[in-house]
C-alpha cells in the first residue's frame, strides 16, 4: 500500500502528515513543530536554512516512524509553503549567501516606496488604463492599478543583489541560485541538475536565468528552495501560483513580466 507525505511549512508552524489516498485521504500521522523565525532590527525578518532543513527531516523521520510505515510506501510528496520567502545560495556548495528572507521583512521598504512613486509606475499605470479601454483585456485592467508591496520578491531581491557582496561577487563568477523553499529542497536533495522553472505548466516560458552578465542567476520562491533541498538539486521549478506573488510574472500570459524584469534592471 502507498501513501502521501504531506509537508506544510507555515509562517508559524511546520506539520507534516501521512495520507492513505484509498480512505478519502485517511490522516495515518501528524506532527508539528514551530518554526524558529528571527526579528531583527529595521524590520528584517529571516529563518536560518539550515536549522530549518534539519527541523524538516527530523519532521519527516517522525512522521514515518509513528504512522507504523516504512519510507518505500511513500509514493509521493505535497508540499505547501509560504509564498514570497526566498534564499540565495552557492550553486558548486549549496551553502547560502545569507538567511530565507521571509515574505514579511521590511529591508526593501525605501524601494517600494520610491518605485510607488516613480514615473515609470505613473506612466505604466496610465498606458495601461488606456489600453484597457480600447481592448478590454483584464491584463491592462491589473496593469492600470498595479503597485509594488513588501511582500512580493521582486525589490527585496533588488535589494540583496545591490547590497550582499558575497551574491554580486558570486553572480559575476556563474555561481548564485536563487529560489524559495520548495525549489531550494528538491535541488539539493537531486545533486544539482537544473530544470528550467514552470517548464512542466508550459513549454512555452523559457527558463529565468538572472545574472547581470553571465545568465547564470536562477529564479524561484520559497517552495522552489524546499524542491531543490528534496531533491539534492536535480529540480529548479515552481509554480504558477508561487510564480504570481512575486510581481515578476504575468499570470495572463502565463510567462515572466519583461516589464518587471527591464524596470528592476535583472537581466534574463
Amino acid at each position: 500500500m502507498k501513501y502521501i507525505l504531506c509537508l506544510d511549512i507555515g509562517t508559524t508552524n511546520i506539520r507534516c502528515a501521512i495520507c492513505d489516498p484509498q480512505f478519502k485521504n485517511q490522516i495515518k500521522s501528524i506532527v508539528y513543530d514551530k518554526l524558529q523565525i528571527l526579528y531583527l532590527p529595521n524590520g528584517n525578518v529571516e529563518i536560518d536554512p539550515q536549522q530549518l532543513w534539519i527541523q524538516i527531516l527530523n519532521l519527516i523521520r517522525k512522521c514515518i516512524s509513528t504512522s507504523n510505515i516504512s519510507i518505500d510506501q511513500i509514493s509521493s510528496l505535497g508540499i505547501s509553503a509560504q509564498r514570497n520567502t526566498f534564499v540565495t545560495w552557492d550553486k558548486t556548495s549549496g551553502t547560502e549567501f545569507h538567511n530565507l528572507i521571509v515574505w514579511n521583512d521590511l529591508r526593501a521598504k525605501e524601494l517600494v516606496e520610491e518605485y510607488n512613486e516613480s514615473w515609470c509606475l505613473w506612466i505604466l499605470n496610465k498606458a495601461c488604463k488606456l489600453l484597457y479601454q480600447v481592448t478590454r483585456q483584464k491584463r491592462f485592467l491589473a496593469g492600470s492599478v498595479i503597485k509594488f508591496m513588501n511582500a512580493q520578491v521582486s525589490l527585496r531581491l533588488l535589494w540583496i543583489l545591490t547590497h550582499c557582496q558575497p551574491v554580486r561577487d558570486n553572480v559575476s563568477n556563474r555561481n548564485v541560485l536563487f529560489g524559495t523553499l520548495d525549489t531550494w529542497l528538491i535541488y539539493k536533495l537531486t545533486n544539482g541538475k537544473i530544470i528550467s522553472i514552470l517548464y512542466m505548466y508550459n513549454k512555452k516560458c523559457s527558463r529565468i536565468c538572472f545574472n547581470y552578465t553571465n545568465r547564470n542567476v536562477l529564479f524561484g520562491t520559497l517552495d522552489t528552495w524546499l524542491i531543490y533541498k528534496l531533491t539534492r538539486g536535480a529540480h529548479h521549478i515552481t509554480d504558477v501560483s508561487h510564480a504570481s506573488s512575486t510581481g515578476l510574472y504575468d499570470p495572463f500570459t502565463l510567462g515572466w513580466a519583461q516589464w518587471a524584469l527591464s524596470l528592476f534592471r535583472i537581466p534574463v
